[in-house]
């Protein structure tokens, strides 16, 4: 069974414009070296990327036990990083406002402190579904346990969501809840499916089939605004089903409203997943989180092979965000084949990468995209395309805040998720300020420059000509994908 092109589309549109219960803003990190790194979250899903060996889980682990409390010896859940001395994670629940934190006071022990309303959970569904079957195997009377227990069937809508993730058409899956495997009394899964009339059951499955039935299981029985720290949910499957569930995923996240942290290395969850969410987390030489690349630039890195693709440089990073988000609202397919770097000085180093791209073969389409004001300054360059506006970036934002801000600033807020209210007060403090530190004011206040420039894309592209102008640019970076 197969979800259609447009509805896989529109669930990864919907993973990061919905509006969340629960919202992570960042979380700010210390480490033992007194390094201070900062770790944005996207919009419903943020991947934790890196080699083997990163920290990708035992960051994972950092995060739940900030998020909870939890003791350090909680069953599954990876100890936090060694170099890691403390860490806050920013984030509001309904609209409240809330800081989490957790401090190492000794060798392998943690002082957390927390007044987040909402529920986190930590999920890693290859290692607990293996340990559901090892435990059901391990008691000769497992049946009896079944005894007794109706069976619930799962809905036709979540039968099809596995249908297409496995590859297998299911006829029906019942699921038994069971409550004395374990001390803990926690309801666990045992699955009975029919397909092609045959059927079997959870002891009789492959890893990858059990561990993508208990995924979607928990995360469909979850509650609103859950914080979800989901521990490589990619194990055991197939190339094919890994492609696959970026789609559901999204899915599931947008449809019970959740948010999720994932840490993987799944070239899939890289490519197909929306161009910003990727975070490479790096330990050695010293820890590191660099957030500034697009999902795709990071796959690359990590030596997946980029699909028919072009390079777009962009004069800064704040250019680079913008141009991203643009193509993601207005072309997601075409991000896919983009990958988005940023010069570190200005327009001239745009020039340099693009020449000396140019200049050896076998190397990836090269294009420079510059700022609005230099669009009347540079004509007839075929390596060169514009981002909207007669202005940089920042002021192309500053401006379109400053007239909402001149009009009242009442009704919906510009910025998606934000209170208009409170985004009122904060435009009127930083108002005199220049337009670079205006915006990381602006930033610090709402999630960082990524959620600032997403959040305002849709409010920037109801001014006719920007909307011309961003539309001129899509075109044509999709004309030289389709050029390759």
């Amino acid at each position: 069974m197969d979800l259609r092109v447009a509805e896989r589309r529109k669930w990864l549109k919907k993973l990061r414009r919905r509006v969340y219960s629960t919202k992570l803003q960042t979380a700010q990190i210390t480490t033992v070296a007194n390094d201070r790194l900062t770790l944005p979250f996207s919009a419903g899903l943020t991947v934790l990327s890196g080699g083997n060996g990163a920290g990708k889980s035992s960051l994972l682990g950092a995060l739940f036990r900030c998020l909870t409390g939890a003791p350090s010896g909680s069953v599954a859940v990876r100890m936090p990083p060694p170099w890691l001395a403390a860490i806050e994670v920013e984030g509001s629940t309904a609209g409240a406002a809330w800081v989490s934190s957790l401090a190492a006071t000794g060798p392998g022990t943690y002082e957390s402190a927390t007044d987040c309303n909402a529920a986190a959970v930590y999920l890693d569904p290859a290692a607990e579904s293996e340990a559901i079957v090892s435990g059901l195997r391990g008691d000769p009377l497992y049946r009896d346990l079944l005894e007794g227990l109706d069976p619930a069937e799962m809905s036709s809508d979540l039968r099809s969501l596995l249908c297409y993730l496995l590859g297998r058409e299911y006829s029906s899956i019942d699921t038994y809840e069971i409550t004395a495997l374990d001390e803990s009394d926690d309801p666990v899964p045992f699955f009975v499916v029919s397909t092609e009339n045959h059927e079997y059951d959870s002891l009789s499955m492959g890893r990858g089939e059990l561990g993508a039935m208990y995924l979607v299981w928990r995360l469909s029985r979850l509650e609103a605004g859950t914080i979800v720290l989901l521990e490589e949910p990619e194990s055991h499957l197939a190339v094919y089903s890994q492609e696959r569930l970026v789609y559901v995923l999204a899915r599931l996240i947008v449809q019970y409203d959740l948010t999720a942290v994932c840490a993987s290395h799944t070239p899939s969850l890289l490519t197909i997943l929306p161009g910003e969410g990727a975070v490479v987390v790096r330990s050695v030489p010293r820890p590191e989180i660099d957030a500034t690349l697009d999902a795709r630039e990071v796959a690359r890195q990590l030596g997946v092979p980029p699909e028919r693709s072009i390079t777009c440089v962009a004069e800064d990073i704040c250019g680079g965000l913008l141009l991203r988000e643009l193509v993601n609202y207005l072309d997601m397919d075409l991000g896919r084949h983009l990958a988005v770097v940023h010069s570190i000085s200005g327009e001239s180093g745009v020039r340099g990468i693009v020449q000396g791209m140019l200049a050896f073969e076998g190397t990836m389409p090269v294009v420079g995209v510059l700022d609005g004001d230099q669009r009347g300054a540079v004509e007839g360059d075929r390596f060169v395309e514009f981002l909207p506006g007669d202005t940089s970036p920042e002021r192309l934002l500053r401006r379109a805040l400053d007239e909402w801000r001149r009009q009242g600033g009442t009704g919906d807020s510009p910025l998606v998720g934000a209170d208009p209210v409170r985004l009122r007060v904060v435009l009127e403090r930083i108002s005199g300020i220049d337009a670079h530190d205006w915006l990381e004011e602006l930033a610090a206040e709402f999630g960082g420059k990524q959620a600032v420039t997403r959040g305002l894309v849709a409010f920037l592209l109801r001014e006719t000509v920007v909307a011309h102008q961003a539309g001129e640019l899509v075109g044509g970076l999709a004309r030289r994908v389709r050029d390759v």
